[in-house]
């Protein structure tokens, strides 16, 4: 069993507590079957370690959850995906990254992401928005600057990656500062 690192329990804590905190109620249903991690390694060849792991053996038995936020054209709320939900339905049009479209007056991609490419098959879904319009991604293919594990974002229209956090504890941080900033903003029913 993998066990959550000092970092990593921080944010989850932290995450337990701002929906506390608003009044909102976040269920998590921990992951039973570990062979999935290995399912997923043989289907896509990407390994989950440390963070990941731990993060998903909390989070990870359901398959859709409102968790993350993330800023790209203002902040947004993403659908968590289960590992087994983002990998069942996992491939990026096959063996070969998907070329970008060319665009016209977009900055150039950050060095640590693949260039030239809108999607990857080492980039694994975490979750998404809009039916895959603008989605998160675990990069396990990270350009020559970046590292294993950075995590991602594709949106849609104009077609465009963008760099996230250094690593998924990094993504937990940077959605609980969205979360505890714009909670009325993400969430304006409650």
């Amino acid at each position: 069993m993998t066990t959550m690192n000092n970092r990593l329990r921080h944010e989850v804590d932290r995450l337990l507590s701002v929906f506390a905190t608003d009044g909102k109620q976040l269920s998590h249903v921990p992951m039973h079957n570990l062979a999935v991690f290995e399912v997923a390694h043989g289907r896509i060849g990407i390994v989950r370690r440390g963070d990941e792991r731990a993060y998903y053996l909390t989070f990870g038995g359901e398959d859709y959850q409102d968790l993350f936020a993330v800023k790209v054209a203002g902040p947004m709320m993403l659908a968590f995906r289960s590992l087994p939900g983002a990998t069942e339905a996992w491939d990026p049009n096959g063996p070969h990254p998907v070329p970008a479209y060319p665009q016209l007056d977009l900055p150039p991609r950050d060095p640590r992401i693949q260039p030239d490419v809108v999607l990857h098959p080492g980039w694994l879904p975490l979750a998404d928005f809009d039916g895959g319009s603008t989605t998160l991604y675990f990069d396990d293919a990270p350009a020559a600057p970046g590292r294993r594990g950075q995590i991602i974002v594709y949106q849609h229209d104009p077609d465009e990656v963008f760099f996230v956090a250094e690593d998924f504890v990094g993504l937990l941080k940077s959605s609980n500062d969205l979360l505890e900033r714009q909670w009325d903003k993400l969430f304006p029913e409650y």
